[in-house]
């Protein structure tokens, strides 16, 4: 029998499953359904367990910089500070997509879990590095966390996970569970939970899955299916090398041009971005002309035809731009493309080294000195973009006189760079200053480094550290003046526009239902010393978002109802990557229906309290 038949003959039996089984059931957590399959899953194998690969650490300018900045570039994954290291990617899975009887999708997580009280906790399905995995809101026995609607359908398949909504999430995170959703061939009626962000159908499309397939995702709801099909979930930030092979092929990008034919220096812009613009775009892109006048540099920012952007990227010899979502097209680009990312040094996630490790790549990190995720513009090195281009572009049996850390006189001799300036490449005929907040100390440098957090850069030619009692929270400050006190550096952090730029990181309509909530919240019982009246700066489309609101009065406070999604944002708030300062302020224990289960499931999968299954549809 087919794997599409034996779902449909379970829709045949569902109300013996309903009525045979016991009234009661412990939780079960169940990480590996594949080997330990409950009674009410079928599993469909669709490939062969996926492969560790070696990751070589990323090229830099600066070879001592995975060692000076070890715990910021190590944040968010396992990234050695020796550089001969292997970097192992080993968070593999085998391929599959599982059917389930009787389940559950819920919460920002996408968690599943089904009538018989097992809990999905698979592997790669959670990011566990930063947050506990998520529970049912039947585990948690708490009023507050019930969803206000249940929607059930018949046949339903999930590619939820968290930060799914987010573009470089979806593209190399839902797509590939999309590919596998396609692969096991979805009984006809099956509806699919997506997001449901405007540019997710131009994808679909390729795939052949029709609008009305696509059920939009509320993490406010719980889900139910009678049947419900569970991909492979993918590990955040960091994919197989399989399952980015095989969403290349559907996507068209597995033919690799001829090298001839790769010729293309792509610049990823974020001009009109909220965050992370470059602040020196124009002044970067005219330099690239200047000194590549025979280069191709084609500036990408935004391609609405899907087939038009792989074909885009396939030519690509060298992709290039800040961190964001325009680097996530290197997944259609060759082997062997060079890759450029200008990363910020606060908690830098380092996806797009793990990207190009995956599908074999040069992968160059620039790291941006006084910059962070949240920041609206950054400054980029223009001299250091220039080198790192040219060591890219660089052809066998090059030739050299004057090695690195000197300049190549008229007269062909060699001169040592002074303290404050180097020179990466060789026979360069200039030594260069330091880039703001880097330094060389000496003569002979052969690149400039960072200047730590608590520290600023002198004249590029040493860190002098914070005056007493301030500090300076990036990597990379250059001025006395960016080294803060613990109330100017706390007021920054507890800036209302920053958070509302951090919740626009969060589902669009968590986001949506929290915003009046987290204002009054945070503001309720003190003068407003971060937000004049009710002014939300930030870009275009959050102003838009906030017109459509009523009017939000500061100093009003907020209703019950109001702090009540806030204690459950606050709950789903345990990334520290993610989790804006503000709700620190918000005392959930002293709202009376805020209160706790004594009692979950361990990760062990031991017995706990009773699970009824009164609550499904």
């Amino acid at each position: 029998m087919t794997f599409s038949k034996k779902c449909l003959v379970a829709l045949a039996i569902l109300g013996c499953v309903f009525s045979c089984s016991e009234a009661n059931k412990h939780f079960k957590i169940v990480s590996d359904v594949a080997s330990d399959t409950p009674d009410n899953v079928r599993v469909k194998i669709l490939g062969d367990m996926q492969a560790n690969f070696n990751r070589s650490a990323p090229n830099v300018m600066d070879s001592t910089l995975l060692e000076d900045f070890h715990k910021e570039f190590s944040f968010m994954q396992d990234l050695s500070s020796d550089p001969e290291d292997a970097n192992t990617f080993e968070a593999t899975s085998l391929p599959y997509v599982a059917a389930i009887e009787s389940a559950y999708v819920e919460g920002e997580s996408g968690l599943v879990w089904d009538v018989e009280g097992n809990i999905y906790h698979e592997k790669n399905m959670f990011f566990e590095r930063t947050s506990p995995n998520p529970m049912p809101t039947e585990v948690t026995a708490n009023a507050i966390f019930e969803a206000s609607k249940k929607q059930h359908f018949p046949l339903l398949a999930t590619t939820i996970q968290r930060y799914g909504h987010m573009y470089y999430h979806f593209v190399v995170e839902t797509l590939p569970k999309l590919v596998l959703l396609k692969e096991a061939g979805l009984p006809e009626g099956t509806k699919i939970l997506m997001w449901g962000e405007p540019y997710e159908q131009k994808f679909l499309d390729i795939l052949g899955i029709p609008e009305e397939a696509v059920v939009k995702y509320d993490p406010l709801k719980v889900y139910t299916a009678d049947v419900l099909f569970f991909p492979t979930p993918v590990p955040r930030i960091t994919p197989a090398r399989e399952s980015l092979e095989m969403t290349r092929e559907e996507m068209g990008a597995d033919e690799v041009l001829p090298e001839s034919e790769r010729d293309l220096i792509i610049y990823c812009s974020r001009k009109g971005a909220s965050t992370r613009q470059v602040a020196n775009e124009e002044e970067l892109l005219e330099k690239l002309r200047l000194e590549f006048p025979g280069e191709k540099v084609v500036v990408y920012q935004n391609t609405e035809d899907v087939a038009t952007l792989v074909d885009l990227f396939k030519r690509a010899k060298v992709i290039m731009g800040p961190h964001g979502a325009g680097l996530s097209h290197m997944l259609f680009a060759a082997p062997g493309t060079h890759i450029l990312e200008f990363q910020f040094m606060r908690d830098p996630p380092m996806m797009f080294w793990h990207l190009a490790a995956a599908l074999n790549q040069d992968y160059w990190l620039l790291p941006v000195p006084n910059a962070w995720w949240m920041q609206k513009e950054m400054e980029i090195p223009t001299e250091e973009v220039v080198d790192i281009l040219t060591t890219m572009l660089k052809g066998e049996g090059h030739s050299e006189s004057c090695a690195p850390g000197t300049r190549k006189l008229d007269d062909g001799t060699c001169e040592v760079c002074p303290e404050g300036t180097y020179s990466f490449n060789s026979d360069s005929p200039v030594c260069k200053p330091c880039f703001p907040g880097r330094f060389a100390e000496g003569e002979g440098s052969a690149s400039c480094r960072t200047c730590p957090t608590d520290t600023y850069a002198s004249e590029g030619a040493k860190c002098v550290n914070c005056p007493r009692n301030k500090i300076s929270w990036i990597p990379g400050a250059h001025t006395e003046e960016q080294c803060l006190t613990y109330n100017q550096h706390k007021s920054l952090l507890r800036d209302i526009s920053l958070n509302l730029q951090m919740l626009n990181k969060l589902s669009p309509r968590s986001r949506k239902v929290s915003r009046r909530a987290l204002i009054e919240a945070t503001t309720y019982g003190e003068p407003n010393a971060y937000v004049p009246g009710t002014e939300i700066p930030d870009s275009e489309e959050s102003k838009e978002a906030f017109e459509e609101e009523e009017e939000i009065n500061a100093f009003s406070g907020p209703t019950e109802e109001e702090i009540i999604e806030a204690c459950r944002l606050k709950q789903t708030f345990s990334d520290p990557y993610m989790a804006p300062p503000v709700l620190d302020d918000i005392d959930c224990e002293q709202i009376s229906s805020f209160s706790r289960g004594d009692s979950q499931p361990s990760a062990a999968g031991g017995e706990t309290r009773p699970h009824e299954r009164k609550h499904f549809v």
